[in-house]
């Protein structure tokens, strides 16, 4: 439906000026316009409004035009199924197009975004930031600590940084105490042993940090504490069997202080572990090493008196033959017990008593003797170097070995020496041939 504009000129004359139709092909469907009409019937609803011309203040207008009076239509706006396009063009012209909403909308709900967006940075900054002072002040205290040895602290201290969400790790804090953490969990398990007084644990365990993390500033704290607990700690309360495994590499790499005094009660302990658990071979180790580097000490006699007992049962062990005791060869002037030992092998003998005194002795090779194949002589061949034993009388267990041959069997036998006799005995070598 057209609309229709009240106008006034300057003669007073109100008069009905139409608008142009507006095209169907742009907005709006064509429709037919109705034109106004003072004698037409009024569509329901309508409101009329009559003006008197003679009333008006023009009072020079036209006796034709005083009574004329102009019915304006109101119109009642009416449903949509009554009025469709009307509606539509009250909506446009009076509350605007609605087209322009939509991008209103988009609009706010980019600022509301963008918005979000910038919350959320705060945020984060600020979070991080926080984070960052955080990480700080726990490394200064882990890395103090960890500067001290005392891990306990110092991994409490980087646990508190290294299980924490960060968003960036600002100082690189994170990192570096990963790093230093790692170090102390695998410092911390020796020194809770110590603590615990496993010492001998405590000793291999900072050995192998020592090995693992050789480049670290704990492995000279590591290398510190095994010298201690060398040093305040009694041999027999210390060593084990898996402690005297590594003896020597404590000694080669001077970790035992005071070698000269700690050492020899080390190797001695070593080697009755060893004797107790029937590895004669360890044993027969410490006790010989004992002996060479300490044949003077205040415990030597005691540990040859060991070392004899364990090579006797080491040979007994892998078989060895049995010699009985050797026929008396004489009588001693002095009351004394005589052994006397020739060796008619080509190869230098070991020769052990175990008894009343312990001997360990060594006797030279036969240059010019010669290992027999299949027969054997009847008698003492009497040819090799002589070795001449004075004994306590008593009972002993001897063990008579090649020292450069070790596929040589042993001989070992259990001999009764009595008190002003002499003995003698000859060794020779017979190659059996399987």
């Amino acid at each position: 439906m057209n609309k229709k504009k009240l106008n006034s000129d300057k003669r007073g004359k109100v008069g009905i000026k139409k608008p142009p139709t507006k095209k169907a092909a742009k907005k709006f469907p064509t429709r037919t316009t109705k034109k106004t009409s003072t004698n037409r019937k009024e569509p329901s609803g309508a409101i009329n409004f009559y003006i008197d011309k003679n009333q008006s203040n023009n009072t020079g207008s036209k006796s034709e035009e005083s009574n004329e009076v102009i019915m304006l239509h109101q119109e009642k706006r009416q449903s949509s199924s009554t009025y469709p396009e009307s509606n539509e063009i009250l909506k446009d012209d009076y509350l605007g197009s609605n087209s322009n909403q939509p991008e209103s909308q988009s609009q706010k709900s980019g600022c509301g975004c963008s918005g979000i967006i910038i919350g959320v940075l705060v945020v984060a900054i600020m979070y991080s930031a926080i984070r960052y002072l955080i990480d700080k002040n726990n490394f200064t205290k882990g890395s103090e600590a960890y500067a001290q040895a005392d891990c306990e602290i110092a991994i409490n201290s980087f646990v508190k940084i290294t299980n924490t969400w960060r968003l960036y790790d600002i100082g690189d804090y994170a990192y570096h105490a990963q790093q230093k953490l790692i170090e102390c969990q695998a410092f911390q398990v020796p020194a809770d042993e110590q603590i615990l007084g496993d010492l001998s644990s405590a000793i291999l365990l900072y050995r192998d940090f020592m090995l693992d993390y050789a480049s670290s500033p704990l492995s000279q704290e590591a290398s510190n504490r095994i010298q201690s607990i060398f040093t305040q700690t009694d041999a027999d309360a210390l060593v084990s069997e898996e402690l005297c495994d590594k003896i020597f590499f404590f000694e080669r790499e001077n970790l035992i202080p005071q070698k000269n005094s700690l050492l020899p009660n080390l190797l001695s302990e070593c080697g009755q572990t060893y004797e107790e658990v029937d590895d004669y071979y360890d044993a027969i180790r410490m006790y010989s090493k004992f002996l060479s580097e300490f044949p003077n000490h205040s415990l030597a006699s005691r540990v040859e008196d060991a070392l004899a007992r364990v090579i006797v049962l080491d040979a007994r062990s892998s078989g060895a033959g049995t010699i009985p005791t050797p026929n008396r060869s004489g009588k001693t002037s002095d009351g004394s017990t005589v052994v006397i030992i020739q060796n008619d092998s080509p190869e230098r003998l070991k020769i052990v008593f175990s008894g009343p005194d312990s001997r360990i002795e060594e006797l030279a090779s036969c240059s010019f003797c010669k290992t027999y194949s299949l027969i054997e002589p009847s008698f003492c061949p009497e040819q090799g170097p002589i070795g001449k034993y004075i004994l306590p009388p008593g009972r002993y267990d001897v063990v008579v070995q090649s020292v450069t041959d070790s596929g040589v069997t042993p001989w070992t036998g259990n001999w009764n020496l009595v008190d002003g006799d002499e003995y003698y005995s000859c060794f020779f070598i017979t190659e059996v041939k399987p």
